[in-house]
């Protein structure tokens, strides 16, 4: 037999069967790697061969746990309980006295409920103590509870939900603390406002009666404004007056087309009107229209004149008004 039939291998480890130590082989020489040594050029360069090597580091054998300074440390010590005396005891004994040390320990007033105490071997027989019984401790400890509960007595005297709801302020009062001035003053701005945007309004919708009066007492004439306007003109050409003559310019809204009312003061009449006015003795188709104590003469298609009480009113233009429009415009002056 060789020398390897007494060597065994445990956990990749190699022992000697005979005397029980662990064999240390030398390890073998690592090979060569060839290298090509071959160059495209036809020459050749001296490289050293690479030479792998294995780990040369031997295995850490581990020891047995020793107990450091066992002279000195004892060891721990193995307690044996005995229970016979608990054992020995009966069930009543024990329930009476976990009942009794449980009512000696002095219950918090933060908790609120408690375990039942009360051992379930020593109910009445009579149901109504039981539920009166049940009754006078749940009204105990609810009295506890609102009493001795920080919460509850907060809620107990809190009387905020008690007190008038906040009245709100007014507009006019937000509105003055906004602008930082007094209520007083605010109205009063108010008031003045309202009346300067009232006449202004007035005073826009009375803008011709105005300009009228004005022209009236310059021209020394009687004019006025009259109360009808076709639908799509309006008084855009102004009034214009010179001494004994006032003139009303309309303009149509959409178009060219654009009337004149003349207003002049005469001591004609109807009957000397149609003898003294050319237009009307050049024009032998005049129509005669009357209403209203008027006499209306329309001529040319779209003019119209007549007198009324010492006033001769003419319309004359490109209006392309109808018969009913003109007669509206000389009833309505």
């Amino acid at each position: 037999m060789g020398a390897k039939e007494h060597i065994i291998e445990l956990n990749g480890r190699r022992y000697d069967a005979v005397t029980g130590k662990m064999v240390t082989l030398k390890p073998a020489k690592p090979e060569a790697t060839p290298v090509s040594t071959t160059s495209l050029d036809g020459f050749a360069k001296t490289v050293k061969p690479i030479i792998k090597s294995g780990n040369n580091v031997s295995a850490h054998q581990a020891e047995k746990s020793k107990t450091l300074m066992r002279n000195t440390v004892k060891p721990p010590e193995k307690k044996s309980y005995d229970d016979s005396s608990m054992v020995q005891k009966s069930p009543s004994l024990l329930s009476s006295a976990i009942l009794s040390k449980s009512r000696a320990i002095k219950k918090s007033p933060l908790v609120h409920r408690f375990g039942d105490v009360t051992p379930h071997n020593k109910q009445s027989s009579n149901p109504d103590t039981n539920q009166k019984t049940i009754r006078r401790v749940q009204a105990v400890a609810t009295a506890t509870t609102v009493n001795d509960d920080p919460i509850s007595r907060g809620l107990a005297k809190a009387d905020s939900h008690k007190q008038p709801k906040p009245k709100k302020l007014r507009v006019g009062t937000r509105i003055a603390k906004k602008l930082h001035i007094s209520t007083r003053t605010l109205s009063a701005s108010t008031i003045v406002l309202a009346g300067l945007i009232v006449v202004g309004f007035f005073a826009f919708q009375n803008m011709s009666n105005i300009s009228m009066r004005l022209a009236s007492a310059r021209a020394n004439v009687k004019g006025t404004v009259p109360g009808y306007q076709p639908s799509g003109f309006g008084l855009k050409g102004g009034i214009s007056y010179s001494p004994g003559q006032i003139v009303l310019g309309y303009n149509s809204n959409s178009d060219d087309r654009e009337f004149t009312i003349t207003q002049r003061t005469s001591s004609w009449n109807s009957e000397t009107l149609v003898e003294n006015y050319d237009a009307l003795k050049n024009d032998a188709a005049y129509q005669t229209i009357k209403g209203k104590g008027k006499t209306v003469y329309l001529f040319d298609g779209s003019n119209a004149t007549w007198v009324d009480g010492g006033i001769w009113y003419k319309i004359e233009g490109n209006s392309k008004l109808n018969s009913d429009q003109l007669l509206n415009i000389a009833n309505s002056l």
